[in-house]
């Protein structure tokens, strides 16, 4: 009777979201990936004025800096099907569409069709995704990844479908499948919500771990000069570019095959339970998560170490044998060089294992982490010392407060996860209290964690009066134990009502609220554009003006010449900046700009020459400064 009843609640929770997701599907917001339709901005110079039209409806240009030649025209999150517009002397137009970037000249415009009303209308080629019914739509792919995400992330569209997951999740005497079935199940789903949108044009830090890693005959002393990171992730780049190539498909498959092995630790590291596998879906559904696996970037494969490194930790506590220990000093070998942060880590695990193990595996496993430290050292001396940890110019980031740890544990737990876990805090600590409602089970998975995250607060700060490396990002690393602190606490408990209410209450604390958090991440900073604009837009004397270094665009762009890059890093002082261009010869200069940072620039530079931009994004333009006219 029980079963049938649970799945008529599944049943009624599938037709609950259905119903909800017909009526709301224009209006789903998951945090740090918007909606189902990418934004549309259209950048024009022209003679007069030109009338734009989206699916036949009239919209007028946006407020833009006074300076702008363009006129800017932007359509957000709607599905948009037919862009046409008005023929009034128009010179240029430059179309941002999702990650594609589309540049027209006079000439080209005129072979434009035209409508029944007898306006321009686009090529059918200016899709996001191809053969999409909206030039907005995103693809099959990142629309299952946002309307499934939806059920978690808006949960207010889905309150009942929610509930009757809760009252499915509590009941783990309830079996369709085995295990395992239910493992493959996840995996397979964080396999799915991984692979969407892996196309997109790779973003600044993308494109330098590319530059660091280059092609197969780049040099490969390479790998150890970026100042803020270990060699391991660029050298697994190397061989991973030299056998797939640089295409952003290629490049960002490694970070996934890691993130989702990573899925797979979790369940590992929690003995292979059924709240093992609740933690592994979190995991697989997380945001943060589902960031690192499609960045390139070291980040998931830090999340795949610290998993790794907390799994044999437990191995050789429990079993202390030779064989334990090797693994573990292999994998922190590994580990250690591949981010500052796993550093703070294997600090933290080993006061964890020196206060568990006996005297003699004590000083073995002192010994161990000793040797593992010291294969950093070679990094240290080439790059690390001079170019990072004592360079006041790399990375001066805040030295952190307390509102910042607070800030790192709201955004990877929830707003009110820091009252709960004071609250359970109470129970596991108070003897009587931890006896009679705490089971056992669990508490070690939920000790370590908390362990790890204020061992891992307490050495970021003391190591900040060295230098502050503290960035809230950085402690993605430890992902993994965030979500088993907060997730675990209602499976601590031995009380049935108890663990109802405290799972209510962690839900809502993670995902009800999780709205606020900080969006600078989802702007992702593609160079690919600006390149295009550019290669599209020359005539005679031209320069690109561009963060970082022209190596880094010559591995990939091969269309540039070493003749026709002026490389700046941006931002900088806006007085030097002016000076550069002042001072070339180049007669049109590019330059990618962040919107918050140096707006002051481009009024100042506007007051000598003519200033165009182009914007991508709510803070990111590519802007075009011509020192004299064509």
């Amino acid at each position: 009777m029980k079963k049938i009843v649970l799945v008529l609640i599944s049943i009624l929770a599938v037709f609950s979201f259905m119903i909800s997701f017909i009526i709301n599907k224009r209006n789903f917001d998951i945090p740090l990936f918007s909606g189902v339709y990418s934004d549309v901005r259209i950048n024009l110079e022209a003679g007069g004025d030109v009338e734009v039209f989206i699916n036949n409806i009239q919209i007028k240009p946006s407020n833009n800096l006074k300076f702008n030649t363009f006129k800017h025209y932007e359509v957000n999150n709607f599905p948009v099907y037919k862009i046409s517009f008005s023929d009034n002397e128009i010179e240029k137009m430059v179309i941002s569409s999702g990650d594609k970037l589309f540049y027209f000249s006079t000439p080209e415009i005129k072979k434009f069709k035209k409508d029944t009303v007898g306006n321009y209308v686009l090529p059918n080629f200016v899709k996001y995704s191809k053969n999409s019914k909206y030039i907005t739509d995103k693809g099959f792919l990142n629309n299952f990844f946002i309307f499934f995400l939806s059920i978690f992330y808006n949960p207010y569209y889905f309150i009942l479908p929610i509930f009757c997951l809760i009252l499915i999740i509590l009941n783990f005497n309830f079996n369709l499948f085995k295990n395992s079935a239910v493992l493959w199940i996840i995996i397979c789903l964080g396999l799915i919500l991984r692979l969407s949108d892996l196309t997109a044009n790779f973003w600044s830090d993308e494109l330098y771990t590319i530059y660091m890693a280059g092609k197969f005959d780049a040099p490969f002393l390479n790998v150890c000069m970026d100042p803020g990171n270990p060699p391991l992730y660029f050298i697994l780049s190397k061989f991973w570019t030299g056998i797939f190539g640089v295409e952003p498909l290629n490049v960002r498959l490694m970070p996934l095959i890691f993130s989702v092995f990573s899925i797979y630790l979790i369940y590992l590291f929690l003995d292979k339970t059924k709240t093992a596998l609740f933690l592994a879906f979190i995991f697989s559904i997380n945001i943060y998560s589902l960031i690192t696996a499609k960045e390139a970037r070291c980040y998931s494969l830090c999340i795949f170490f610290a998993l790794l490194l907390a799994i044999y930790l437990f191995k050789l506590i429990s079993k202390p044998v030779n064989k334990n220990f090797l693994c573990y000093f292999l994998i922190s070998i590994l580990a250690v060089n591949t981010h500052f942060y796993i550093s703070f880590i294997l600090f933290s695990n080993f006061i964890y294992g020196e206060i568990f193990l006996d005297s003699k595996n004590k000083i073995k496993f002192l010994i161990l982490n000793l040797i593992s430290f010291l294969t950093l050292l070679p990094y240290l001396l080439i790059t690390g010392f001079k170019n990072g940890l004592l360079n006041n110019n790399f990375n001066r980031f805040n030295f952190p407060t307390f509102n910042f740890y607070l800030d790192v544990v709201q955004k990877y737990m929830g707003r009110f996860s820091i009252f709960i876990l004071l609250l359970v805090l109470v129970f596991v600590f108070y003897p009587k209290l931890k006896n009679k409602f705490i089971n056992n089970e669990n508490l070690k998975h939920f000790n370590y964690s908390i362990f790890l995250i204020i061992s891992m607060f307490i050495s970021t700060f003391i190591f900040s009066f060295i230098k502050p490396i503290t960035k809230d990002f950085y402690f993605v690393t430890i992902l993994p134990f965030f979500l088993i602190a907060l997730f675990l606490i209602p499976f601590l408990f031995k009380n049935k009502k108890l663990k109802i209410v405290l799972l209510v209450l962690v839900l809502i604390s993670y995902f009800a609220t999780n709205n606020y958090i900080k969006r600078e991440r989802a702007r992702l900073l593609n160079f690919d554009n600006i390149v295009s604009y550019y290669l599209k837009d020359k005539n005679g004397s031209s320069s690109l003006i561009i963060p970082h270094s022209k190596e880094m665009l010559l591995v990939i762009y091969d269309k540039l010449k070493e003749d026709e890059l002026i490389v700046y890093n941006l931002p900088q002082e806006k007085t030097e900046l002016i000076e550069l261009i002042k001072n070339t010869d180049k007669k049109n200069i590019y330059l990618k700009v962040e919107y918050n940072i140096l707006p002051d620039f481009l009024i100042e530079i506007a007051k000598l020459y003519k200033v165009s931009f182009i914007r991508l994004d709510k803070d990111v333009i590519i802007a075009k400064v011509k020192k004299e006219s064509d």
